[in-house]
């Protein structure tokens, strides 16, 4: 045994920090995996729609979901001599408690972010972990370097 098989890999911009900042950090946190991986291995990274969409308010935001599209892509290619897999998954607006607190409440965030989703509701955690899931699979063995948007059809306006 002694190597890993699968690693997510989050990252995100914490109040504050510059996006040049984040991206290292990011690049760092994702990169650490690789000596413990096994061929065979797996690695999902998680981005955003913002990494597609713009956003007011949210240039740090998305600098760092744009820059874990480009890892993927980049790490991609790298990784696949290997036998080394890498994704990521983009998540549209999920329910989750991080929401309710910059929106105030569950109600106010789905008021605001179900009508930017034509499928006319919010994600759930288990629609991402769905994903995270087909993705680590051997359904999806013959993808590496792809990004699998799960947002209910926001990005496709």
């Amino acid at each position: 045994f002694g190597g890993k098989e699968f690693e997510i890999v989050s990252g995100g911009v914490a109040a504050g920090m510059a996006s040049l900042d984040a991206v290292t950090q990011l690049v760092a946190r994702g990169t650490r995996v690789l000596p413990s991986m096994t061929e065979g291995g797996r690695i999902i990274n998680l981005a955003s729609t913002f990494a597609h969409v713009g956003s007011p308010g949210r240039v740090a935001y998305s600098t760092t979901k744009g820059a874990m599209l480009a890892f993927t892509r980049s790490l991609a290619l790298d990784c696949a001599p290997l036998g080394i897999r890498v994704n990521s998954v983009s998540p549209g607006g999920i329910a989750t408690d991080r929401l309710v607190e910059l929106f105030g409440s569950q109600q106010a965030a789905e008021a605001h972010l179900v009508p930017l989703h034509p499928i006319g509701r919010m994600g759930t955690p288990a629609d991402i972990a769905s994903a995270i899931q087909f993705l680590a699979s051997p359904a999806a063995s013959f993808m590496t370097g792809a990004d699998l948007l799960v947002d209910g059809g926001y990005t496709a306006k």
